[in-house]
Protein backbone atom coordinates (compact mmCIF):
# COMPACT_ATOMS: atom_id res chain seq x y z
CA UNK A 1 0.00 0.00 0.00
CA UNK A 2 2.80 2.36 0.61
CA UNK A 3 4.11 1.88 -2.58
CA UNK A 4 1.35 2.09 -4.13
CA UNK A 5 0.43 5.83 -2.25
CA UNK A 6 4.52 6.87 -2.73
CA UNK A 7 3.46 5.55 -6.50
CA UNK A 8 0.29 8.19 -6.87
CA UNK A 9 2.08 10.85 -5.47
CA UNK A 10 4.68 10.84 -8.40
CA UNK A 11 2.31 10.50 -10.92
CA UNK A 12 0.79 14.02 -9.99
CA UNK A 13 3.05 16.02 -11.10
CA UNK A 14 2.74 15.09 -14.57
CA UNK A 15 -0.56 16.55 -14.33
CA UNK A 16 0.94 19.51 -14.65
CA UNK A 17 1.91 18.59 -18.33
CA UNK A 18 -1.55 19.16 -19.10
CA UNK A 19 -1.55 22.85 -18.19
CA UNK A 20 -1.01 26.06 -20.68
CA UNK A 21 1.86 26.53 -20.50
CA UNK A 22 2.64 23.38 -18.69
CA UNK A 23 4.48 23.14 -14.93
CA UNK A 24 7.58 21.37 -14.83
CA UNK A 25 9.84 21.97 -12.27
CA UNK A 26 7.69 19.53 -9.80
CA UNK A 27 8.48 16.78 -12.22
CA UNK A 28 12.27 16.70 -9.86
CA UNK A 29 9.88 14.89 -7.20
CA UNK A 30 8.44 12.47 -9.80
CA UNK A 31 11.87 11.52 -9.94
CA UNK A 32 12.75 11.20 -6.65
CA UNK A 33 9.92 8.65 -6.01
CA UNK A 34 11.07 6.20 -8.76
CA UNK A 35 14.44 6.50 -7.28
CA UNK A 36 12.79 5.85 -3.62
CA UNK A 37 11.22 2.97 -5.09
CA UNK A 38 13.79 1.52 -7.09
CA UNK A 39 17.26 2.71 -5.46
CA UNK A 40 19.19 -0.27 -6.57
CA UNK A 41 18.50 1.42 -10.28
CA UNK A 42 20.30 4.74 -8.84
CA UNK A 43 23.32 2.64 -7.23
CA UNK A 44 23.64 0.78 -10.52
CA UNK A 45 23.76 4.10 -12.30
CA UNK A 46 26.26 5.25 -9.54
CA UNK A 47 28.53 2.61 -10.31
CA UNK A 48 29.34 3.89 -13.82
CA UNK A 49 30.41 7.44 -12.27
CA UNK A 50 33.98 7.51 -11.41
CA UNK A 51 35.24 8.40 -7.46
CA UNK A 52 34.46 7.59 -4.40
CA UNK A 53 30.85 6.85 -3.00
CA UNK A 54 30.82 10.89 -1.54
CA UNK A 55 32.04 12.07 -4.63
CA UNK A 56 29.34 10.17 -6.61
CA UNK A 57 26.72 11.61 -4.25
CA UNK A 58 28.33 14.88 -4.79
CA UNK A 59 27.89 14.41 -8.40
CA UNK A 60 24.17 13.13 -8.48
CA UNK A 61 23.11 16.35 -6.43
CA UNK A 62 24.70 18.92 -8.84
CA UNK A 63 23.09 16.72 -11.82
CA UNK A 64 20.04 16.85 -10.03
CA UNK A 65 20.10 20.50 -9.19
CA UNK A 66 21.14 21.23 -12.89
CA UNK A 67 17.83 19.26 -13.91
CA UNK A 68 15.76 21.14 -11.56
CA UNK A 69 17.19 24.69 -13.03
CA UNK A 70 15.94 23.37 -16.28
CA UNK A 71 12.82 22.08 -15.69
CA UNK A 72 12.15 25.44 -13.83
CA UNK A 73 13.53 27.35 -17.03
CA UNK A 74 11.34 25.37 -19.55
CA UNK A 75 8.65 26.46 -17.34
CA UNK A 76 9.12 30.20 -17.05
CA UNK A 77 9.98 30.10 -20.99
CA UNK A 78 6.85 28.73 -21.81
CA UNK A 79 4.89 30.89 -19.30
CA UNK A 80 6.67 34.35 -20.52
CA UNK A 81 7.79 34.71 -17.09
CA UNK A 82 8.57 38.57 -16.59
CA UNK A 83 10.43 37.45 -12.92
CA UNK A 84 11.58 33.88 -13.20
CA UNK A 85 12.43 32.00 -10.16
CA UNK A 86 15.86 31.23 -11.22
CA UNK A 87 19.37 32.07 -10.55
CA UNK A 88 19.24 33.57 -14.20
CA UNK A 89 17.00 34.08 -16.99
CA UNK A 90 19.06 32.92 -19.25
CA UNK A 91 19.51 29.27 -19.29
CA UNK A 92 23.54 28.85 -20.07
CA UNK A 93 24.18 31.66 -17.10
CA UNK A 94 21.59 30.19 -14.71
CA UNK A 95 23.07 26.88 -15.55
CA UNK A 96 26.43 28.34 -14.28
CA UNK A 97 25.15 29.66 -11.51
CA UNK A 98 23.67 26.39 -10.60
CA UNK A 99 27.10 24.93 -10.53
CA UNK A 100 28.15 27.11 -7.60
CA UNK A 101 25.15 27.05 -5.81
CA UNK A 102 24.38 22.93 -6.00
CA UNK A 103 27.88 22.45 -5.84
CA UNK A 104 27.94 23.90 -2.25
CA UNK A 105 25.02 22.06 -1.46
CA UNK A 106 26.76 18.80 -2.70
CA UNK A 107 30.07 19.43 -0.51
CA UNK A 108 27.57 20.94 2.89
CA UNK A 109 25.82 17.28 2.02
CA UNK A 110 28.92 14.99 1.59
CA UNK A 111 30.38 16.34 4.46
CA UNK A 112 27.44 15.74 6.77
CA UNK A 113 26.26 12.60 5.48
CA UNK A 114 29.81 10.71 6.23
CA UNK A 115 29.16 11.71 10.09
CA UNK A 116 25.06 12.11 10.42
CA UNK A 117 23.24 8.89 9.24
CA UNK A 118 20.48 10.21 7.68
CA UNK A 119 17.82 7.92 5.80
CA UNK A 120 16.69 8.88 2.61
CA UNK A 121 13.04 10.33 3.36
CA UNK A 122 14.84 12.33 6.36
CA UNK A 123 17.62 13.92 3.81
CA UNK A 124 14.78 14.61 1.67
CA UNK A 125 12.78 16.77 4.68
CA UNK A 126 15.95 18.14 5.86
CA UNK A 127 17.39 19.44 2.49
CA UNK A 128 13.23 20.17 1.31
CA UNK A 129 13.48 22.50 4.82
CA UNK A 130 16.19 24.05 3.68
CA UNK A 131 15.26 24.84 0.36
CA UNK A 132 12.19 26.69 1.53
CA UNK A 133 14.06 28.95 4.11
CA UNK A 134 16.32 29.83 1.23
CA UNK A 135 14.32 30.15 -1.95
CA UNK A 136 14.35 33.47 -3.39
CA UNK A 137 16.48 34.91 -0.49
CA UNK A 138 13.79 33.96 2.05
CA UNK A 139 10.86 35.53 0.40
CA UNK A 140 8.90 32.28 0.02
CA UNK A 141 8.75 31.43 3.75
CA UNK A 142 8.24 34.94 4.66
CA UNK A 143 5.16 34.24 2.47
CA UNK A 144 4.13 31.65 3.60
CA UNK A 145 3.89 32.56 6.99
CA UNK A 146 2.03 35.87 5.98
CA UNK A 147 -0.63 33.28 4.63
CA UNK A 148 -0.99 30.86 7.37
CA UNK A 149 -3.62 32.85 9.32
CA UNK A 150 -5.76 33.63 5.88
CA UNK A 151 -5.23 31.12 3.49
CA UNK A 152 -3.68 27.82 5.23
CA UNK A 153 -4.33 25.49 2.63
CA UNK A 154 -2.52 27.95 0.10
CA UNK A 155 0.65 28.06 2.30
CA UNK A 156 1.04 24.56 3.13
CA UNK A 157 0.58 24.23 -0.64
CA UNK A 158 3.62 26.37 -1.23
CA UNK A 159 5.80 25.23 1.38
CA UNK A 160 4.93 21.48 0.27
CA UNK A 161 5.85 22.22 -3.43
CA UNK A 162 9.43 23.93 -2.87
CA UNK A 163 10.12 21.09 -0.11
CA UNK A 164 9.54 18.58 -3.01
CA UNK A 165 11.87 20.42 -5.29
CA UNK A 166 14.52 20.84 -3.07
CA UNK A 167 14.26 17.82 -1.04
CA UNK A 168 14.54 15.89 -4.23
CA UNK A 169 17.79 16.59 -4.74
CA UNK A 170 19.34 15.17 -2.23
CA UNK A 171 17.04 12.03 -2.06
CA UNK A 172 17.35 11.31 -5.64
CA UNK A 173 21.32 10.93 -4.71
CA UNK A 174 21.03 9.14 -1.39
CA UNK A 175 21.08 5.94 -2.50
CA UNK A 176 24.25 6.13 -4.12
CA UNK A 177 26.16 6.65 -0.59
CA UNK A 178 27.45 2.95 0.42
CA UNK A 179 26.69 3.53 4.00
CA UNK A 180 23.29 4.89 3.73
CA UNK A 181 20.91 3.08 6.05
CA UNK A 182 17.71 2.00 4.95
CA UNK A 183 15.85 1.89 8.66
CA UNK A 184 15.33 4.67 11.22
CA UNK A 185 16.19 8.29 11.42
CA UNK A 186 20.13 7.76 13.05
CA UNK A 187 21.86 11.14 13.89
CA UNK A 188 23.78 10.35 16.70
CA UNK A 189 23.28 14.15 17.95
CA UNK A 190 19.67 16.34 16.94
CA UNK A 191 22.78 18.65 16.67
CA UNK A 192 23.45 17.57 12.98
CA UNK A 193 20.24 19.55 12.19
CA UNK A 194 20.64 23.18 12.46
CA UNK A 195 24.39 22.08 11.21
CA UNK A 196 23.21 20.50 8.08
CA UNK A 197 20.87 23.76 7.38
CA UNK A 198 23.63 25.85 7.98
CA UNK A 199 26.17 24.49 6.23
CA UNK A 200 24.50 23.92 3.04
CA UNK A 201 23.27 27.28 3.12
CA UNK A 202 26.66 29.30 3.92
CA UNK A 203 27.89 26.53 0.72
CA UNK A 204 25.52 26.77 -1.37
CA UNK A 205 25.78 31.11 -0.96
CA UNK A 206 29.26 30.97 -0.97
CA UNK A 207 30.03 28.70 -4.02
CA UNK A 208 27.53 31.02 -6.30
CA UNK A 209 29.23 34.17 -5.38
CA UNK A 210 33.37 32.38 -6.35
CA UNK A 211 30.76 31.60 -9.49
CA UNK A 212 29.68 35.55 -10.17
CA UNK A 213 33.07 36.13 -9.25
CA UNK A 214 35.08 34.71 -11.93
CA UNK A 215 32.30 34.29 -14.16
CA UNK A 216 31.78 38.24 -14.53
CA UNK A 217 35.00 39.83 -16.17
CA UNK A 218 34.85 37.02 -18.35
CA UNK A 219 31.46 38.36 -19.67
CA UNK A 220 29.80 35.06 -18.82
CA UNK A 221 27.03 36.46 -16.73
CA UNK A 222 25.02 39.35 -19.27
CA UNK A 223 22.42 41.56 -17.73
CA UNK A 224 19.34 39.58 -17.14
CA UNK A 225 16.80 40.15 -19.98
CA UNK A 226 13.21 38.94 -20.81
CA UNK A 227 13.77 35.60 -20.86
CA UNK A 228 11.42 35.05 -24.06
CA UNK A 229 13.48 37.21 -26.35
CA UNK A 230 16.89 35.47 -24.90
CA UNK A 231 16.50 32.16 -23.54
CA UNK A 232 19.78 30.55 -23.97
CA UNK A 233 22.23 34.02 -23.20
Amino acid sequence: MTRKLLALSGALPLLGLLQHPPSTTLLIYTLFIVASLYPYAVRAAAARLPGSSSLKFAILIVASGWLVEGLAWAGAYGARSEQPALLHPQLLPDLLLALGFYGGWALAWVLVAQRARFTMWSAWVTSGLIGLLIEQDGRVVQAVARLLLSRPVAACAMALYVVAVYGSLVGIAYPALEFAPQRGVRFGQWIWYPVTVAGTIVCARLFTAVIMFIAGPLGLMPHPRPIWEHPFF
